[in-house]
């Protein structure tokens, strides 16, 4: 990461944060303590007299003194004024020339116009080239010629827009043009970054169509959903009027890019890609389920989801790199559904031909977690159980509404009426006496002070935890897992020893091998997930492995989670094995709990160990 990039990173965390702790700035920025302070101290002094960002005990804050100056900066000002000492604008020239040039371009050449040895330049070649590869556009040197650049006109703008347009803005059309583009964005209320953006990709449009340059295809799978909007239509002729050009399809279509990547809702949708969306998704679940089993109500989830879909599709194809404004947040508390959604991605990826960021797995994951987890948002059922009259009864049923919210029902019981009642139906029992003969694993609330809040809530998030890992259809066993045989070996292991406790079905392991021939389990986080059905079980068997450190092969496996499903399963079994896959990709992401996990010898120890955590 180059030091204007880290500052940008840091500048943005600061604008979405206000104020933040400086580990959570470490961790997000990804840099040792030492550099984070000293990059933090360097951006003070650039950015001196509009910001200012200040060190507290242990966290940091930014206050914006100039905030006209201050969106100047953000729309990309630090990079225009970086001199060549960054490496960075470096690369952005030796692009520019790359791009415009009508000729070969010599090393020598650009040495002397960086004011750098030829050796520096040639480092710098070597990045450029790295850069140009991810756009599909390749860097090419002939001997005693020098250095050209060969690849599609829509991929050299992209590259343009990333990587140059920052460091060298033209602003020869802009002055012209403002005017119709502010005028037509504020008449579609489009937001301030989005605007910035198209004003970027006009002024490189038109340059590069004043260069002969133009778009000579269609964008494959592209949605503009600018098309047929007069006040678009209008703003288009207005340019061709100013510059006395014809746009073309293809160069209207890349001009309203900015436009089509975000759902705004400022115009009326022409689903002219939906079919292929539809497709995409489908071939995007049946993935999912063959590597995770897991399976959505298909036509509930696309309602859902297409939007999203339509979306993220112009922004696969446009590469934009969207910020991640959950910074890890979603692969933290919702593991599962973000493993979902890298399975899923993995697929999209494939279809489109184009690499997805960490942020849109996790926008993805969203709504995964959300289908997984729609039926524990329905109302919730609590008693009260109250023997100091009806005023305070209905004063407890205030308070706790208050607290906890509407989506609970509330039932009040008298001390009497309590005993002929079965309370183990309900979510939770609040109640201000001792209660008898109540069924162990219903979640009980003593209260002791009513109006403390802070208590309620707490206690509230006790109650949502322990309904939510009961495991009572879940069978554990746990293995030791030598690192010196193949990965197919130690499944086999793992298989021949739930067939030892006559766990599963005779055709289990059968069934297993053939998933991985198909598809490999293996996740990136040092997790692998082979599973398949398991005939005759009424329970969820939840077999660990966990390897020793230093493995000699499969040095990427930490964990195996091997999981045999029931073939029938209720709601309650099914929520529960959801719940069991977020439980153990948390704890084993949990460094501390990771460790512990590699403490225990046998399934009895595993167990007690679960137990302890749940409970």
């Amino acid at each position: 990461m180059s030091q204007i990039v880290m500052w940008y990173d840091l500048l943005n965390v600061f604008v979405t944060y206000g104020q933040i702790e400086e580990v959570e700035l470490k961790e997000i920025i990804g840099k040792s303590y030492p550099t984070l302070r000293k990059n933090i101290e360097l951006l003070n002094e650039e950015i001196k007299g509009i910001a200012a960002i200040y060190k507290h005990e242990t966290s940091y804050e930014m206050e914006i003194l100039d905030y006209s100056a201050f969106d100047k900066i953000l729309k990309g000002g630090l990079k225009e004024s970086i001199d060549f000492n960054s490496s960075t604008k470096r690369i952005a020239f030796i692009l520019k020339e790359l791009i415009e040039a009508r000729e070969y371009v010599l090393i020598d050449d650009l040495a002397e116009k960086l004011e750098v040895s030829r050796g520096t330049a040639n480092r710098d070649l070597q990045e450029v080239k790295e850069i140009v590869q991810h756009f599909g556009v390749d860097l090419i040197g002939t001997p005693n010629k020098g250095l050209e650049i060969k690849g599609d006109e829509f991929e050299l703008r992209l590259i343009n827009l990333y990587h140059i347009h920052d460091f060298f803005p033209t602003h020869i059309f802009l002055e012209d043009i403002n005017p119709f583009v502010d005028k037509y964005a504020k008449h579609r209320n489009i937001p301030e970054n989005s605007v910035n953006t198209w004003k970027k990709v006009l002024e490189i449009t038109l340059d590069r169509i004043s260069s002969k340059n133009n778009l000579t295809k269609p964008i494959p799978h592209y949605t503009n959903y600018q098309l047929n909007d007069e006040a678009f239509d209008e703003l288009i002729y207005q340019i061709e009027s100013l510059y006395r050009i014809s746009l073309s399809q293809y160069d209207i279509d890349f001009i309203s890019f900015p436009l089509n990547i975000s759902n705004t809702g400022a115009v009326e949708k022409v689903y002219m890609n939906e079919p292929f969306v539809r497709d995409l998704y489908d071939k995007m679940l049946n993935h999912i389920f063959k590597v995770t089993s897991v399976e959505f109500e298909r036509d509930e989830l696309y309602e859902k989801i297409r939007f999203h879909l339509l979306y993220l599709l112009n922004r696969l194809i446009f590469r934009i790199e969207n910020y991640d404004y959950f910074y890890g947040e979603i692969e933290k508390k919702y593991p599962f559904a973000y493993e979902i959604g890298k399975v899923g991605m993995e697929k999209i990826e494939e279809l489109v031909g184009r690499a997805a960021s960490e942020a849109e797995t996790s926008y993805l994951a969203v709504y995964f977690e959300l289908m997984m987890r729609k039926d524990q948002n329905k109302e919730k059922e609590i008693a009260i159980v109250c023997n100091t009259g009806k005023g305070t009864a209905a004063l407890m049923k205030q308070q706790i509404t208050q607290v906890l919210g509407n989506n609970i029902n509330l039932k009040t019981y008298t001390e009497e009426e309590y005993q002929q009642t079965n309370l183990s139906n309900y979510f939770a029992v609040f109640t201000t006496v001792p209660l008898k003969n109540v069924d162990k694993k219903v979640p009980l609330i003593r209260i002791t002070n009513l109006f403390n809040n802070e208590w309620l809530h707490s206690e509230w998030e006790r109650v949502k935890k322990v309904n939510q890992l009961h495991f009572e259809n879940v069978s554990f066993i746990f293995t030791k897992v030598s690192p010196d045989i193949s990965y197919k070996a130690q499944l086999t292991s793992m298989i021949e020893s739930m067939a030892y406790l006559d766990m599963i079905d005779k055709n289990f392991q059968k069934r297993i091998f053939n998933r991985e021939d198909q598809q490999t389990t293996v996740f990136s986080n040092g997790v692998a997930f082979p599973h398949a059905i398991n005939f005759g079980s009424k329970k969820i068997i939840f077999h660990l492995g966990v390897l020793e450190k230093n493995p000699i092969e499969n040095d990427d496996i930490e964990f195996i989670f091997m999981v045999g499903i029931p073939d029938q399963m209720n709601d309650k079994v099914e929520s529960e094995l959801l719940q069991l896959y977020d439980y153990m990709l948390s704890i084993v992401s949990n460094s501390q709990k990771a460790s512990e996990l590699h403490q225990i010898n046998n399934s009895e120890e595993f167990s007690k160990w679960v137990r302890k955590e749940v409970f």
